[in-house]
């Protein structure tokens, strides 16, 4: 029914080795044909895990049948209905897996949504945990096929875009506790966006200052890496317009209407006062955002920064390394933001306990990425003050926007499809260095768009045109090099030697079964 890769951090793309993919499929040992979710090698050197082979290369396979087991629903205990406490009739199109590859999410027919770690085989443990069905406010929270989920970079929180109470779109992010744990924690779930209006295809990314602080922030200390989300885009009609239309009220009357355009919207995940304590270096750079007076109020703090940075140069502190690079330790750089002038006027508190690390080390020195704390606020707030921090980036116009894929992985530029009369169309609105509010706009002329995704991982663009499935890399390079290949002819990925293996005994059983339980269920159905 679906597939999804399961990203593994300790490895890079380039490693061989085992590759797995939690797969969604009906159980052929389940009497009544009961979705089952496997996780089943698919590395150019694993056998096919539907076929007798498997009996050699998996050990979890079902004896006697050289089928694989699944690690939930099918034949097992947790098969069968959600009434029964099993996994249901899961939504195919809704199977989300962590970019970190230790927890995954669907949604039911039952209206459940359900989040899993993930076993490193079919005959690991896992932890299962149904979401509740309302956020903290009160609003309903209904999983259905057109629901979306997608997990933040560390995997700890989960973004759902869901209708609220009026059926207007709304998103939420909930707690799932820290993977690191294996288990599934559930705190807050919080609504980040009004009723008001519809919002949705929320994207984890970070503002565009955040680029700045996490390059300075490595220069002055390597060890530390600031891969965790700062802020959640997502795209909202909230824009109300006058439409001038007459009314028997006369011209006096206010007409306001939606003008069907969609708007890009980011969301901070942090507060000012957290940020500070977060990381020293956003001291210096107050704005949130770029524009809207942000190269003003942040030259100060940039000019001391690259004085910092100057003399970090010249310190006898300082170290080759490479014979070309040069690190400052962490004592001599504390010295230097606490000589600051911005960093001595209490703004960052608790300096000596602040949180360093947004990447965990593993035993083998391979890091998963660590989610940065959002500030969700005061508990239950009806009155949205978490939600309503966002604003609109008004460097990118309005348009008829269906989809924001992603922002670029070193670059804040944005990656939004947009619906016109010929078809659908991707956008790349490409940002400029902090702190410049200039947004250029590119787009993939004379191709309609008809499929594009993401990586599980996050690391690479898939599009699908006429030309082919293409493959991209997320980062500057790669979508400039995607957006130069004018015949959409290059990263091509080769399809020609695909094919499918059969297994025609369990076929004909699984027809048979099939034709059974169509006719003892819908005997009596006139149109039967």
């Amino acid at each position: 029914l679906t597939a999804k890769h399961i990203p593994d951090p300790l490895k890079s793309s380039q490693d061989a080795g085992e590759r797995h993919a939690l797969v969604l499929a009906t159980d052929p040992l389940s009497p009544t044909a009961e979705h089952a979710f496997y996780i089943v090698r698919t590395d150019a050197m694993a056998s096919p895990a539907f076929g007798f082979a498997s009996l050699y290369d998996y050990g979890d396979s079902v004896a006697d049948t050289g089928l694989p087991a699944p690690f939930i629903g099918g034949h097992l205990e947790s098969g069968g209905s959600t009434k029964e406490g099993g996994l249901g009739s899961v939504y195919g199109s809704t199977v989300t897996v962590s970019p970190c590859g230790r927890r995954a999410v669907w949604t039911n027919t039952d209206g459940q949504i359900v989040t899993v770690t993930l076993p490193k085989d079919s005959v690991g443990e896992v932890s299962v945990v149904i979401l509740p069905q309302q956020n903290e406010i009160g609003q309903p929270m209904i999983g259905d096929s057109e629901t979306e989920l997608i997990f933040s970079p560390g995997g700890r929180y989960l973004a759902i875009t869901h209708p609220a109470r009026n059926q207007f779109k709304v998103i939420s992010i909930a707690d799932l506790g820290v993977p690191e744990d294996g288990v599934i924690s559930v705190g807050r779930i919080v609504q980040a966006t009004t009723d008001r209006f519809n919002s949705f295809s929320p994207v984890w990314g970070k503002q565009s200052k955040d680029f700045l602080v996490d390059k300075v922030t490595t220069t002055l200390d390597p060890s530390e890496s600031s891969a965790g989300a700062t802020a959640l885009f997502f795209l909202s009609d909230r824009d109300v317009v006058l439409s001038g239309a007459s009314s028997p009220w006369g011209t006096r009357a206010p007409s306001p209407s939606f003008s069907g355009e969609k708007y890009v919207y980011t969301l901070p995940l942090q507060s000012l006062k957290d940020s500070l304590s977060f990381n020293e270096v956003n001291a210096f750079i107050r704005a949130p955002y770029g524009g809207g007076g942000a190269m003003e109020v942040s030259m100060e703090g940039i000019k001391e920064l690259d004085l910092i940075l100057e003399l970090m140069a010249s310190s006898p502190a300082i170290g080759p390394i490479d014979g070309n690079q040069t690190v400052l330790n962490s004592a001599t750089s504390t010295a230097l933001l606490d000589q600051s002038n911005l960093s001595s006027e209490n703004d960052v508190e608790n300096f000596d306990n602040k949180p360093t690390n947004s990447t965990e080390a593993s035993d083998d020195g391979h890091q998963f990425i660590v989610d940065t704390p959002i500030s969700f606020g005061p508990e239950k707030d009806v009155g949205l003050s978490f939600a309503r921090t966002s604003f609109r980036i008004d460097s990118i116009p309005s348009g008829d926007y269906v989809l924001l894929v992603s922002q670029l992985l070193n670059d804040p530029s944005l990656v939004v499809v947009s619906s016109t009369p010929s078809g659908f169309v991707v956008n790349i609105f490409a940002t400029s260095d902090y702190p410049s509010d200039g947004i250029e706009s590119v787009s993939v002329e004379g191709a309609s768009l008809d499929f594009i995704e993401l990586s599980t991982d996050g690391h690479y663009l898939i599009t699908l045109f006429s030309t082919g499935l293409k493959v991209s890399s997320l980062t500057a390079d790669g979508i400039t090099a995607f957006m130069q290949d004018a015949s959409l002819d290059k990263n091509i990925a080769d399809a020609e030697g695909l094919h499918l293996s059969i297994w025609p005994a369990l076929e004909y059983e699984m027809m048979y079964k099939d034709a059974w339980r169509m006719l003892r269920d819908y005997f009596y159905d006139p149109s039967m």
